[in-house]
């Protein structure tokens, strides 16, 4: 009876069922647009994630106007159906890691966000008294879902300002940057009193033992086309030469040794400045050019220290030619 009740009102109603149908068109259109974003810098991860919130909203609205003659008067059926597609996603995000992806609880978060914001909408739409308030409340439970690309979008316009610097440690972002891999610790420090004078903070790293300890730097402005080489300047702590592994890679990277820049170079104690020219790096894959207009990652690293090892990272720098 109850289907028989829906079908008749959307056959009753022809403008309600164009609605629906350009509900589904615009919920089909915002999954395609996410799913195919290319999510390759925190950023673009953080807008990615965003297609939740839209999504979730676009979903829940397009389940609340098909019921719509079940729910009728009853405000508290709007929020079962509300409820019912948060479920769905928690479902989703649960099965996922058996499908090769991680779970995330941000998702459910920005699930929830949408599916919120929906049913405020909808009881906003429906309702004769507080529709200001509601609309008010919706607007904002939505908003909260782009807060995170909001504050990053600064921060990742103003890298190009930054050049021919592609790090600054003494930005309050510079966690987005770089990650400290195997038994090594990362941290934001004062560099040595004799280096001091050029640079007011470094990245200080410690390569405590294990297999591959070291540090990955990512997120910089990836188009190194307009430069010559590339340079880092380093402070090793101690009194004796170390040996220090340097990788890069581009976003077409194929996870191979071979399809990347890697070199070897032996620090001294003290102040170390390694240059390395790009068309050294364009050249490194055997069996294709690096893209300098889509540099992704550099890897810094140590193999099995016999004892721990102490750098400072002051500067990485794009020279430009003579």
């Amino acid at each position: 009876m109850k289907r028989q009740k829906i079908d008749g009102s959307l056959n009753k109603n022809p403008r309600r069922v164009g609605t629906l149908a350009i509900q589904i068109l615009a919920l089909l259109l915002s999954v395609a647009l996410f799913h195919h974003i290319d999510a390759h810098d925190y950023f673009w991860v953080s807008v990615k994630d965003c297609g939740h919130v839209i999504v979730f909203f676009q979903g829940c609205l397009l389940a609340l106007s098909l019921l719509t003659p079940w729910i009728a008067a009853h405000t508290a059926k709007v929020w079962v159906v509300a409820l019912a597609c948060f479920l769905l996603g928690l479902v989703i995000e649960l099965v996922q890691p058996a499908f090769g992806r991680n779970a995330s609880f941000l998702d459910a978060w920005y699930n929830l966000l949408g599916v919120s914001s929906a049913a405020l909408l909808f009881l906003q739409h429906r309702q004769s008294q507080h529709r200001k308030r509601l609309l008010a409340i919706a607007a904002i439970v939505f908003a909260a879902g782009f807060i995170q690309p909001a504050l990053y979008s600064g921060e990742y316009f103003s890298r190009a300002e930054r050049l021919p610097q592609l790090v600054d440690f003494t930005s309050p972002w510079h966690r987005l940057y770089w990650q400290a891999n195997g038994n090594s610790h990362g941290s934001i420090s004062s560099p040595p009193s004799q280096a001091r004078a050029a640079h007011n903070k470094a990245l200080k790293l410690d390569f405590l033992g294990g297999q591959y300890p070291g540090v990955r730097l990512f997120d910089f402005w990836p188009d190194w086309q307009s430069g010559d080489s590339l340079t880092a300047t380093l402070w090793l702590a101690g009194n004796t030469p170390r040996t220090l592994h340097v990788r890069m890679h581009d976003r077409e990277h194929k996870q191979e040794y071979r399809d990347r820049y890697n070199r070897t170079f032996t620090l001294h104690p003290g102040l170390n400045i390694l240059s390395i020219a790009l068309t050294d790096i364009q050249s490194a894959p055997e069996t294709r050019k690096m893209d300098l207009s889509k540099m992704e990652e550099i890897g810094l690293f140590t193999v099995q220290p016999e004892r721990p090892m102490q750098i400072y990272l002051m500067a990485l720098r794009l020279e430009e030619p003579n």
